[in-house]
């Protein structure tokens, strides 16, 4: 029975060894200390993916809760230095599946953060689903099909005759037909306008 009592006493001991240095770090922050987002995995709940970067140890694609914003994942990124200005405009942008947040930080200075958005290769890449209104003609070009004089009508046709309001509507444009829809369909398979 003792030998019992010692296992548990010195297990106890442990775990308040290993506790002590998260909460020394900021990382066992109660939840009402810190905005409400987490680096989640798929499933748990619905994410967007985005990259960070310029922070070692830190830099990299990651999933986070829909409708953080980027003051939220500042805040978990750079939990132990804190960000002396950051615009409101900046702040307040709730970020979108393919958004970068690049942090930099000179000799002495403090952090500057922009955002950004990775390019369409990358996009594609991570099967993040594209924008048919935000696309140039270069990024026409990265689809199946799409060569540089079609990607050139496509985005002369959006500036013309205004955004795509469905995915189909893509026809509107002369040398777009199903047989390309559905090649290229997949790229933007979550897409709000695919219809």
């Amino acid at each position: 029975m003792k030998t019992r009592t010692g296992h548990v006493v010195y297990l106890a001991l442990a775990l308040a060894v290993m506790t002590l240095p998260l909460l020394y770090k900021g990382h066992g922050t109660s939840p009402a200390e810190i905005p409400a987002v987490a680096f989640v995995r798929s499933g748990e709940r619905p994410v967007s993916i985005i990259m960070i970067t310029g922070v070692p140890e830190r830099s990299g694609v990651y999933r986070i809760a829909r409708g953080s914003t980027c003051q939220d994942v500042i805040n978990m990124t750079l939990s132990h230095m804190p960000v002396t200005y950051l615009p409101t405009h900046i702040a307040s942008r709730v970020l979108c599946d393919g958004d970068v947040v690049a942090i930099r930080k000179g000799n002495g200075e403090p952090y500057e953060i922009s955002l950004g958005t990775l390019a369409v290769s990358q996009l594609m890449l991570l099967r993040i689903s594209l924008d048919p209104n935000r696309m140039n003609v270069t990024d026409w070009e990265f689809l199946p099909g799409i060569g540089p004089e079609l990607a050139r009508r496509i985005v002369r046709d959006r500036q013309y005759n205004g955004d795509f309001s469905s995915f189909g509507e893509l026809e509107r444009v002369p040398g777009i037909g199903p047989k390309t829809l559905e090649r290229i369909k997949e790229y933007f398979n979550t897409y709000n306008i695919l219809k």
